[in-house]
């Protein structure tokens, strides 16, 4: 049986109640908080030392060039100080510079700042 022979129904849940808030109307059930609230934020560092390959005791460098275009990786050492771990249940955001904004998850490596 392929995809396209069987017959899916789907239902959607319709919100009925609503409330006013200073950001227009949302479902009765939300509450509306600061970003800073939910959230935690870390800058990352750059890394004392970057290898061209992988090594012993050493994690992906997530750059913004890797994440966005998949160039050439870096990796760096995880017991380095300035390291910071992410996991793939981390949401990394591209912070600052021309790809600001930038979203990816599902990785994991350590984040980094640009080393051009």
């Amino acid at each position: 049986m392929t995809f396209n022979q069987v017959d899916y129904k789907m239902i959607f849940y319709r919100e009925t109640e609503f409330k006013d808030t200073e950001i227009g109307r949302i479902s009765r059930e939300w509450d509306i908080v600061p970003l800073g609230n939910i959230i935690r934020t870390i800058k990352g560092k750059k890394s004392k030392t970057l290898l061209d390959k992988p090594g012993e005791s050493t994690i992906i460098s997530l750059t913004a060039e890797y994440m966005r275009f998949g160039s050439k990786p870096m990796w760096c050492y995880k017991n380095d100080p300035n390291v910071i771990l992410v996991s793939s249940s981390d949401l990394i955001m591209i912070w600052d510079g021309s790809y600001a904004g930038g979203c990816i998850y599902r990785v994991r490596g350590c984040v980094s700042i640009d080393y051009g």
